[in-house]
């Protein structure tokens, strides 16, 4: 066993994850609606940055286990403009999705309608929900829709730090008409289907982070996106970056020394690629792709604390 500064347990810090870092497609992938660099998501941007001004937004051409090494979030959409999508996900970068999640990181994705890009639409949309067991389909009307919040209070999502939000404009929607394991928190109000679906934290897994899924992408583009879709917006991010209880290992509600048996195991292994390693590697708070020092600071934290928020 690697030689710990057991002295260190003694120690009190800071929250162990500061500004967030969001990740998406870069410009050549995502087009407009990219988040590190779409024309068409301008205003999203300075939203963002307005609520986390140290927040870092970056792009990435394809998703990988070391693109989304250090993110929080991965911000997606299906399309890169109106009447285009991107292109859909690998089996391979669904795999990373779905991983990055499994071992703690947050989603927040935005499908579309089954037409806005012909057949190109399905492919592209589903490639982002698959990972996650839902499906969606249908075109609805054209802006400016309205979809209306089932229960705000029920969900940090609808009810969070930047404020209540019971209804949100759309346009030319899909729908989810699958929701998989996911939790419906708001409907169409031109035909009471699912416009936005939930994965709590610790759904997928032990650890795991939570997903946001939107039904419309519209809705986030410069010129359609009001102070509601805004306020929705920023509280999916900062559910999506909430980790949660980190160091929690074995889900029990506590940081204690069961968690840190399960650490020691993690930190001697320290490549996550290591085959022996669980599975989403959760013991890599930081998403670095190792479990060292790094992230035995990070786990101090949270064992001082002993009982989880």
């Amino acid at each position: 066993m690697k030689n710990f500064a057991y002295a260190a347990l003694a120690l009190t810090g800071a929250s162990a994850f500061g500004a967030p870092a969001i990740v998406g497609f870069d410009l050549g992938r995502g087009g407009a609606f990219s988040i590190s660099q779409g024309g068409a998501l301008t205003t999203l941007r300075g939203v963002i940055l307005g609520a986390y001004p140290s927040a870092t937004i970056g792009g990435v051409s394809a998703l990988s286990p070391s693109g989304l090494a250090g993110a929080d979030v991965v911000f997606l959409a299906s399309t890169t403009a109106g009447t285009s999508a991107i292109a859909p996900l690998s089996a391979s970068e669904q795999t990373a999705l779905y991983d990055f999640v499994l071992a703690g990181g947050g989603a927040v994705i935005f499908s579309d309608n089954d037409s806005f890009a012909g057949g190109a639409s399905q492919p592209a949309n589903h490639s982002l929900l698959a990972p996650f067991g839902l499906t969606c389909a249908g075109t609805g009307l054209p802006w400016q829709r309205t979809a209306t919040v089932l229960d705000p209070h029920s969900s940090p999502v609808t009810d969070g730090p930047f404020g209540l939000s019971q209804t949100f404009s759309i346009g030319w929607p899909g729908w989810f008409n699958g929701l998989g394991g996911a939790t419906s928190l708001a409907t169409l109000n031109d035909n009471g289907q699912s416009a936005l679906a939930l994965i709590p934290r610790g759904a997928i897994g032990p650890g795991s982070g939570g997903v946001v899924l939107f039904s419309d992408c519209t809705m986030i583009g410069d010129g359609y996106f009001p102070a509601a879709n805004q306020t929705l917006v920023l509280n999916a991010i900062a559910f999506a970056v909430d980790r949660g209880c980190a160091g929690d290992l074995n889900s029990d509600g506590l940081v204690d020394d069961a968690d840190f048996s399960l650490f020691v195991v993690a930190y001697n292994l320290l490549d996550c690629a290591d085959g022996a390693m669980p599975a989403g590697c959760p013991a890599d708070f930081n998403r670095d792709g190792f479990v060292d020092d790094a992230d035995f600071s990070i786990f101090v934290v949270a064992y001082n604390e002993l009982i989880c928020p």
